[in-house]
């Protein structure tokens, strides 16, 4: 009989996130999540059976962690524009903290969807909630005047989800905070603020 597994799945489960974020899917090898993790190469297969099921397993808590923060912030009281701005300006002061870089789920999304359908679905899972919490959003500031558009909210949710994303990838390689407060100003200008 083998040794009980000592360690708190979700601690290394945080630090496989790093490595993910930091290198990337195929770039991270079990070396790596070795080092990172602090356990051994046999009790990472033995817990996870593979590199790929314990990335999965990473990104899924990586979501519920992202969903549940962004729930929070789209959940307070209050106007719903200042909500959004400080969504889109949570992307910029994430990308400058100094930690691991980018969003998990928009560079797994980018690296691994076209070829990996659990991935795939996974982001696709994510963004559509995304989506609807911009889209609850916007009508409630549409019902209390905050804007005035009479555009389609849903299209008006999918462009600010597809801003939210593009910003990740711009301010991965840019670390120019003008670049990106021009593009929350022009995406916050399209809903024709009252």
């Amino acid at each position: 009989m083998g040794r009980p597994k000592e360690f708190n799945r979700t601690q290394v489960l945080d630090r496989a996130i790093d490595v993910f974020r930091t290198r990337g899917y195929e770039a991270t090898s079990i070396k790596d999540l070795v080092e990172a993790m602090e356990i051994n190469r046999f009790t990472i297969y033995e817990t996870f059976t593979d590199k790929h099921k314990l990335f999965l397993e990473a990104l899924d808590q990586y979501q519920a962690k992202r969903r549940a923060v962004t729930a929070d912030m789209f959940n307070q009281p209050g106007p719903r524009i200042p909500i959004i701005r400080t969504y889109l300006e949570s992307i910029v002061e994430d990308s400058f903290s100094g930690g691991p870089s980018g969003c998990l789920i928009v560079n797994s999304a980018i690296e691994l969807a076209k070829g990996d359908p659990e991935t795939a679905q996974r982001a696709s899972q994510h963004f559509i909630l995304l989506e609807e919490m911009f889209l609850e959003a916007l009508q409630t500031a549409r019902a209390t005047g905050e804007i005035k558009t009479d555009k389609d909210l849903r299209a008006l949710a999918r462009f600010l989800l597809n801003t939210a994303r593009g910003m990740r990838v711009v301010v991965s390689y840019t670390r120019d905070r003008a670049v990106m407060r021009d593009i929350i100003e022009v995406a916050l200008s399209t809903l024709d603020l009252a």
